[in-house]
């Protein structure tokens, strides 16, 4: 499998979401003594499910009476839904992002004892709930619910007529810009109130009040400060500031700590409000609705960060004035120097001035002081036509300009496109007329005409409608849509009465992008209607009652022309496993799929639950296209978080290739499963929580993480069943961070045959650059991308994706850099010229604290590389010595074999190899004596450790060298 997909499957379709994948262990105390802090993230849902992730997999720590439980994951996001909150889900009393796991998980609140949640409608007052304040901007609270009181409340919480939503982490602030003089005319922003919404402020001379609204977080970084400072000290002097905390040490905020310190600064009087948080989705719309109301009671000029608009989504609709985060603070300078100038001004005015000075994300402080003309309305944004465009109508808006100078003011205007959309047509946006003048403290109006008939591309064109003339450049930002290809898609949802339900839930996702998987309910008369664009989809349809669960996706929705579909639930037939009696009881069922999407992305969507019987299926329609989908049926016996009394576990899968069974019978015995130890070797002294287990894989490598828990000290013994099921040996490993797994080991494929026993070893030396044979191509040419999926650390049978400190890539074309790495990551996607060439790639990477071997490994391939859908050529050399499980080897004459391995895992001879050996941590280097296919070696009695490096040819054209610092240790006698 490819490394990049071990987060992206993760709670995929067997026994798994619930069961498997790698999972914290759950105990009635504290770690042993000795074992590693920071353990993988338990977080508690908001009905008290609790779910543990690590290295990107989610699992449910236990499956409530009567409840079934759907997983998706796509985008290296997982999110868990229990049966039992889809009806509060769908009235749009629950919001989704309380069912994000990831999302708790990246907010910290695994490790706090009670949930934060905002709240909005009628108050509750029961044990266990406590009001944090009061929110009137929403009418709402902020609330925290003790997770143990969770199972008994969360219906209460959302009662009619309110809405619950997870207190979400809103993302940290981005650096500042220096901001460049500005010449200020003799304002200073005298008798103007800036409020600071940010980290808080560290006494720069102009603090008239103050409020923390973090609950005690501790201060820890001075960007509040540094805002501050910036807007006094570069640009308006003569300000009064307000500050009020809302961001902690590490620049995040809850949600509601910034919406409380933006009323708190609108209550004080401020006319202008720096929101140091940024305008992402985190906030679920409520902090846009606050600011909203704000702006629109207390007159006040909020300005808040968000990245640029991309060609894809509109900008922030919103009263607020949104900035390119880094030029917040010259943007509410210069607004402070306005309303300094204009007393008259505030709020609205403001944000119209500064508005017209935008020709892109960010204000011209210089240009509104000395501009005297704006427009209004300053952003224009039209409703899209449906597709297709040939009845069209032209849509007329008025658009007037305002001159508050004191002598008339000609503009010449014209529309030009920006770098954010496609390129605008001639006669889809235009302007009439081309020249006013607008008389002293007046007003002129023109009209601005969009017409989507124009054209043939469909999608986003974003411009500006530029008048220019007298000193004057004004802006006025506009954004079209021309709807892309849509069919109307209509699906009559039955239940297993035949009456029509509102009970489903779907998830739909586009078979081209894993990118999202976007949740839906039917309408009240069982109907789900909806405009689709044109392509291939997963229609993913489940219908939940206590004791009977119906799983009938439709996986292959093909919408070229309008749909008329029925899901019928009477069409679905059980689920019967006959299963034997063993060791540990029957913990869950699961049913689900895999896809592996066109952009090489992996999504998967399940559903589970704890009795089998409860289980029907039905596909609905045709198989998927070939190779894109992968269902599986899985069972696992024994609690996977029981680390106590639990040793082994029984998993057994039945995989049905491009299509979901419609019913199935499946029979085991104990006589069917075979024996598996997974041994660790080479741990240090110190402990670690280690994550280990098999994943069953089924044609085409799509795969399903199955993975239980284990101290590193001990080896496992799990037991597998199931036809024409290959199993890929999966550890993961934490010890030094909490954030993030050490090493995560991936075993080649391997097919265990009935009361066989086997054995996989995890961390065995040499680890260096390998090729073990994957369903994935390590590295491909796909049309006029290059995509590079290397491990630095592996063996012969294994890939290791490892938290490597560093890890820099480059990609090289005839000895010019393409690009370098844009973040440490071992898969990279390279766009190249469409002819043949010669390239370079490079990787170096040094691994963190923890287990010690291969510190740091570093390679560099040339290969050729020509257009099409082609594998890339590569080899690697590995070493093979004989260790000891601690990976040593005793000094003196010593023999290492070798060979080279190519990028589908076989093995050759190696051409014109030249290898050298250190025993100094590579400070010098000598070359190694080969004998046929061996280094011999006369390792001195004062190493501590042997280092390898090697260059090779690969016979066809392609190079490999490779250095591996510390690839075993000697051990004294």
């Amino acid at each position: 499998m490819r490394l990049s997909s071990m987060a992206a499957v993760s709670a995929a379709a067997l026994v798994l979401s619930a069961t498997a994948v790698p999972v914290a262990v759950a105990r009635s105390g504290p770690p042993p003594a000795g074992a590693a802090r920071g353990a993988p993230t338990t977080v508690t849902l908001i009905t008290g499910d609790q779910v543990r992730l690590v290295g990107g997999r989610a699992v449910l720590a236990g499956l409530r009476p009567g409840v079934s439980y759907r997983t998706y994951t796509a985008a290296h996001r997982v999110r868990v839904f229990p049966s039992d909150a889809v009806p509060l889900l769908r009235s749009g009393q629950l919001d989704q992002g309380l069912f994000d796991v990831t999302g708790l998980a990246e907010a910290g609140y695994g490790e706090r004892a009670d949930l934060p949640l905002i709240q909005t409608g009628p108050a509750t007052n029961v044990a266990g709930v406590r009001t944090i304040r009061d929110l009137p901007s929403i009418g709402g609270r902020a609330i925290t619910v003790e997770k143990a009181s969770l199972p008994a409340v969360w219906r209460q919480l959302a009662a009619t007529g309110g809405k619950v939503w997870l207190d979400s982490k809103i993302r940290p602030a981005p650096e500042i810009d220096p901001v460049p003089a500005v010449p200020r005319g003799g304002l200073t922003g005298a008798g103007v109130q800036v409020a600071v919404v940010d980290t808080g402020i560290d006494g720069i001379g102009h603090e008239v009040a103050e409020k923390d609204f973090t609950d005690g977080v501790a201060h820890g970084s001075d960007h509040g400060t540094r805002v501050a400072a910036t807007i006094a000290g570069a640009v308006a002097p003569g300000i009064d500031l307000l500050d009020a905390k809302a961001l902690g040490a590490d620049g995040t905020g809850q949600l509601s700590w910034i919406i409380a310190a933006a009323e708190w600064a609108a209550d004080q009087g401020a006319d202008i409000v720096d929101v140091g948080a940024g305008l992402g989705d985190a906030d679920n719309g409520l902090l846009r609705q606050s600011l909203d109301r704000l702006s629109a009671t207390k007159n006040t000029l909020f300005v808040a960060g968000a990245e640029p608009v991309s060609r894809d989504h509109a900008p922030a609709a919103t009263a607020a004035l949104t900035v390119d985060p880094a030029h917040r603070p010259a943007a509410v300078g210069a607004a402070a120097l306005l309303a300094q100038r204009h007393p008259d001004w505030r709020g609205a005015p403001l944000k119209r001035r500064l508005m017209s000075t935008m020709d892109s994300s960010s204000p011209d402080p210089a240009q509104a002081l000395a501009d005297v003309v704006t427009t209004d309305p300053a952003f224009i944004e039209l409703p899209s036509q449906p597709w297709p465009h040939t009845d069209d109508t032209p849509v007329r808006v008025p658009l007037t300009y305002r001159n508050s100078g004191p002598t008339p003011v000609t503009l010449d205007l014209v529309v030009r496109e920006t770098t954010l959309g496609l390129p605008l047509p001639p006669g889809m946006a235009t302007v009439s007329p081309t020249r006013i003048t607008i008389p002293a403290g007046g007003s002129t109006q023109v009209t601005y005409t969009a017409d989507t008939s124009v054209g043939t591309e469909d999608g986003y064109f974003y411009g500006n409608i530029i008048g220019t003339g007298d000193g004057q450049t004004v802006y006025t930002s506009i954004r079209l849509v021309r709807d892309f290809e849509e069919y109307d898609v209509t699906v009559h949802y039955f239940d297993g009465d035949g009456k029509p339900s509102q009970d489903w839930f779907i998830a739909t996702m586009d078979l081209k992008s894993a990118g999202n998987i976007w949740l839906f309910y039917p309408d009240p008369d069982g109907v789900w209607r909806r405009r689709l664009r044109r392509g291939q989809y997963v229609l993913d349809n489940s219908l939940s009652r206590q004791d009977d669960v119906r799983y009938l996706p439709i996986t292959s929705l093909a919408v070229t022309k309008p749909l008329d579909l029925v899901v019928d639930a009477r069409t679905a037939e059980p689920i019967q496993l006959d299963l034997p009696r063993l060791p540990e009881p029957l913990f869950a069922v699961n049913l689900g799929v895999v896809l592996d999407t066109e952009d090489g992305r992996e999504a998967a969507l399940d559903v589970m639950v704890g009795d089998p019987n409860t289980l029907r299926s039905a596909q609905v329609g045709p198989n998927a296209p070939p190779g894109v989908l992968t269902s599986v049926i899985g069972a696992l016996y024994g609690d996977p978080f029981d680390m106590d009394t639990v040793r082994s576990h029984y998993l057994a899968a039945w995989p049905y290739l491009d299509g979901v069974p419609t019913g199935a019978t499946h029979s085991l015995t104990a006589a069917d499963f075979a024996a598996v130890r997974l041994r660790f070797v080479n741990l240090p002294t110190k402990r670690y929580w280690l994550f280990e287990g098999l994943e069953p894989v089924a044609r085409g490598g799509r795969d399903i993480p199955l993975l239980r828990g284990a101290l590193a000290d001990e080896d496992v013994v799990d037991y597998v069943a199931g036809p024409d099921v290959r199993w890929e040996a999966v550890s993961v490993l934490y010890g030094s961070s909490p954030d993030a797994p050490d090493l995560e080991f991936i075993g080649e494929p391997r097919r265990y045959h009935p009361g066989g026993t086997y054995e996989h070893r995890f961390n065995h030396a040499v680890l260096g650059p390998a090729l073990p044979r994957s369903y994935h191509p390590w590295a491909e040419r796909v049309g006029d991308r290059l995509r590079m999926n290397m491990s630095l650390w592996g063996n012969d049978d294994t890939s290791i994706t490892l938290n490597s400190r560093t890890l820099r890539t480059a990609l090289y074309r005839d000895g010019v850099e393409i690009r370098p790495s844009r973040e440490p990551s071992n898969v990279e996607s390279y766009q190249v010229p469409a002819d043949a060439g010669t390239y370079r790639y490079t990787m170096e990477g040094t691994r963190r604290p923890g287990p010690v071997l291969s510190t740091t490994v570093s390679a560099e391939w040339t290969f050729c590389s020509r257009p099409g859908h082609r594998i890339v050529p590569l080899s690697v050399v590995r070493f093979a010595p004989t260790l000891a499980d601690d990976n040593t080897a005793p000094p003196g004459h010593f023999t290492v074999p070798f060979f080279l391995q190519l990028e589908d895992g076989t093995h050759t001879t190696p051409h014109n190899l030249a290898t050298d050996v250190s025993y100094d941590e590579g400070k010098t280097w000598q070359p190694a004596e080969i004998h046929h296919n061996t280094l011999r070696l006369d390792q001195p009695d004062t190493a501590t450790s042997v280092s390898l490096r090697a260059h090779a040819e690969d016979g066809r054209g392609g190079t490999i060298d490779q250095t591996i610092i510390h690839a075993y240790t000697i051990k004294k006698p």
